[in-house]
């Protein structure tokens, strides 16, 4: 499964944080958050990619550290960055496959706020947001105390509210939460091949 990578700069530090559906954290950040916590203030943030194996995102995440300098730092040094951070996993690819992942370094995007909040400002936010915090719950009280794959979270959420549509939005909202978590299954997973 791939997953967005991005980082982004509150009040207080700089945190990585991993997407399902970067609609439901831009919403999080910039709407939820922003109302309720004047520490979670978002400053600046930065996509550093959307096609990242989730075991690779759980370690970015896992070393991640804040460092003052990043509040400075460009485009070439979040490259930087992230491919240090991925260059021992990329390592390990068939050396055919190295080229093909070169992808990750491309989307590296420094958003600020305006952009977010045209974002936003497009969709009946607060209405879907209601209905997504019904999909979180239900699919949080579900997933209490259990382990699942992809696969079993959509026909859980399908079995139990008949909807799938949006499992990924809700899942998300309950990673932002703190009530989920997004964890790799196996140890080390190399993807060995293309991503997308």
């Amino acid at each position: 499964m791939k997953i967005v990578v991005y980082a982004i700069r509150t009040s207080d530090k700089w945190e990585c944080c991993l997407s399902l559906d970067m609609r439901v954290d831009f919403q999080w950040w910039y709407g939820v958050k922003r109302w309720t916590d004047e520490k979670a203030s978002v400053r600046s943030l930065v996509l550093l990619s959307t096609q990242v194996p989730l075991g690779w995102a759980v370690v970015i995440q896992e070393r991640f550290r804040s460092n003052q300098d990043m509040d400075q730092w460009g485009k070439s040094e979040w490259k930087k960055y992230l491919y240090q951070s991925l260059s021992s996993f990329l390592l390990q690819e068939p050396e055919g496959n190295r080229s093909q992942w070169s992808v990750l370094f491309t989307e590296i995007q420094q958003l600020d706020g305006s952009y977010v909040n045209s974002f936003i400002e497009m969709r009946n936010v607060a209405e879907d947001w209601v209905l997504l915090m019904q999909h979180a719950e239900l699919l949080i009280q579900c997933m209490a105390g259990r382990a699942l794959l992809a696969g079993e979270v959509e026909a859980l959420l399908a079995e139990v509210a008949g909807d799938t549509s949006d499992w990924r939005s809700a899942a998300q909202l309950g990673v932002l939460l703190g009530r989920l978590r997004l964890e790799a299954g196996l140890a080390q997973p190399a993807p060995l091949g293309a991503p997308g």
